[in-house]
This record gives structure tokens, sequence and C-alpha cells, in this order.
């Protein structure tokens, strides 16, 4: 997934989908999929990442690259992190 953040050691089997925004660290094999903006230990520990933290950190990402967060990906991540809040 896009923006995708993983720990060193972080272990994941071939084929696992991350979702966007999601950040995993831990040293244990995580879930096959892993929903967008999950904060990610364990198989048994994660929790939503918060969605003003995850476009702070994204925005600080992209500038370092020369990059602009638009409005419609800022809309696009509230639209996302809505539909994963349930």
């Amino acid at each position: 997934g896009d923006h995708v953040k993983t720990g060193i050691n972080s272990l994941l089997n071939s084929g696992t989908i991350l979702g966007p925004i999601s950040h995993v660290f831990g040293s244990d094999f995580q879930e096959k999929y892993i929903r967008p903006f999950s904060w990610q230990h364990s198989r048994k520990s994660h929790e939503l990442f918060d969605l003003d933290k995850a476009i702070v950190t994204e925005e600080k990402m992209m500038k370092r690259r020369s990059i602009t967060m638009t409005d419609e990906l800022k809309e696009y991540l509230k639209s996302l992190h809505k539909k994963y809040k349930k």
C-alpha cells in the first residue's frame, strides 16, 4: 500500500497485503492482510492510526521529497480512514 512503513526486523510473508498508511513493526510474522491505517505491533496487537497524525506524517515525508500533498489526497485519506474506523 501507499505510504506504508515497516520497522526493522518486521516479518512479512510473501503475498502479505499492506493497506495504505499502515505502520507495521515487531519481530513476529504479521497477518496476511493489514487494514489501512493500522498501527500494528503483532497479530494480536493493532489499532487504528490517528488520522491527523497520519496526515502530518505523510505531509512531512512528501515535503522531504519536494512533493505537496493535494487537497484531493487529504480528502481521499479522510474517506478511507472513516471507512476503516468502524
